[in-house]
């Protein structure tokens, strides 16, 4: 049994919520309708939370390995929080 999460069945789940600020049982809904596969609002959370969770860890991965600067361009403490 194959995945239903393509990369292109998450774009549009994304593209649903962030763009079109549609609920996520609203696009459960089209993507069941667009796939023929059932869609639960639960496994579209699921899915969206961790798609955000791996773009927070890239991101803090960036903003680490660059120094934090105040508006003078004075090194500040920051404290940096992994997961």
């Amino acid at each position: 049994m194959t995945s239903i999460w393509t990369d292109a069945v998450l774009l549009r789940a994304l593209h649903l919520t962030e763009t079109k600020g549609l609920t996520r049982r609203q696009a459960a809904e089209i993507i069941l309708a667009e796939t023929s596969q059932r869609v639960t609002e639960n496994a579209l959370i699921g899915q969206l939370y961790r798609l955000n969770r791996e773009t927070d860890a890239s991101e803090t991965a960036t903003a680490a390995q660059r120094p934090n600067l105040d508006a003078l361009g004075r090194r500040t403490l920051t404290k940096t929080v992994s997961y």
